[in-house]
């Protein structure tokens, strides 16, 4: 499972949570998801030790992503010497509760003309946008079995060994919704309005019938068209035996 940290930063050199991201020797998150916040921080990932004015910068708001458990081993940070005070925000992401890691979405929006409610947000936004995103999508009723019935997330499925691009993709497309600012809940309150209008200007819009991704919880109708081809037939009946 994923995990959120948060530690002061201060001249004194502080280390990531080796039990957050391996077990032994072996690696246990896809990623390690380092955002400096309120300051700035001096690192290395080499197991050099950084000072105030020694090491690489990683500016109040930067974002640093770290995918091998030597980097992960080797990080040591320090506050750097133009700030009086930073945080260290960590998110040691594991892909048994996201269906993409961060450099999955952030290279799926650099092919995306409007994309800057994604490259604003900080690392701790995006990885949480990842992360609700998956839970909602989770639910949904899909085609098929599991490829494995002790597998954490609903993909994969069938014999795949991994999650489709198709649906990491409709996590992508969900994120970007949520961090414009669409709040699932108020967006279907808003269903309640039948009539609007601007000056001499009037709309007036059939609301009997919500629409099917904001009751799926899906705020986003571009990720929700991409899902559709994986969901199963609402009037479809699982028949399932019981021994």
């Amino acid at each position: 499972m994923s995990e959120y940290e948060k530690k002061d930063v201060s001249t004194s050199v502080i280390t990531l949570t080796a039990s957050k991201y391996k077990d032994g020797t072996d690696l246990i998150v896809e990623e390690v998801v380092i955002d400096a916040a309120n300051g700035d921080l001096r690192y290395y990932t080499d197991g050099s030790v950084p000072n105030p004015t020694t090491g690489n910068v990683l500016s109040d708001g930067s974002t640093l992503i770290l995918t091998t458990i030597t980097t992960m081993d080797d990080f040591q940070c320090v506050l750097d010497s133009t700030s009086t005070v930073a945080e260290m925000q960590t998110f040691y992401l594991d892909t048994t509760d996201a269906y993409e890691t961060l450099t999955e979405a952030d290279n799926y929006f650099t092919k995306k003309l409007n994309a800057t409610d994604w490259t604003d947000s900080t690392g701790m936004e995006r990885v949480r946008s990842i992360l609700e995103s998956t839970s909602v999508i989770d639910r949904l009723n899909f085609l098929g079995k599991m490829t494995d019935e002790d597998q954490s997330l609903q993909f994969p499925r069938y014999d795949d060994a991994t999650t489709p691009d198709g649906i990491k993709n409709a996590c992508s497309e969900n994120c970007i919704a949520l961090l414009s600012g669409i709040e699932p809940d108020i967006e279907f309150e808003n269903l309640g309005m039948v009539s609007q209008g601007y000056a001499n200007i009037r709309s007036t819009y059939n609301r009997s019938i919500p629409p099917e991704n904001l009751v799926a919880g899906i705020v986003s109708i571009t990720a929700w068209r991409m899902l559709k081809p994986y969901l199963r037939d609402q009037l479809t009946i699982d028949l399932n035996r019981v021994s």
